[in-house]
């Protein structure tokens, strides 16, 4: 098992330092992890996802509603866009086989 921790990049933001990273977890039996944090805070991570599912599934019965048309998800932080436009976070949806076929930056 060779990758124990990989920092992806690192950008300053208002709100304090953004940083996407790759590790791997030797008692999940070196499984690949992907993680923003907001200096010391996990903002979000590969390992738990709960929130992330409830979030999207908040946002799949809005659209069962026939006055809802169209349906936008925003990204506040200019860093986390620009990973999922060059790649990091694409990366890391192919690399987990979480590809979401609603997002053109996943696929």
């Amino acid at each position: 098992m060779a990758l124990v921790f990989e920092e992806l990049d690192f950008q300053k933001t208002p709100l304090g330092g953004i940083s996407l990273r790759r590790r791997s977890k030797p008692r999940l039996e070196g499984k690949i992890l992907y993680e923003v944090k907001l200096g010391d805070d996990f903002l979000i991570s590969s390992l738990f996802t709960e929130a992330e599912i409830q979030l999207s599934r908040l946002g799949l019965a809005a659209l069962e509603d026939p006055s809802v048309r169209t349906l936008m998800v925003i990204e506040v932080m200019e860093p986390v866009i620009d990973w999922h436009r060059r790649g990091p976070l694409g990366t890391a949806w192919r690399e987990t086989n979480l590809r979401s076929p609603l997002s053109p930056y996943a696929r």
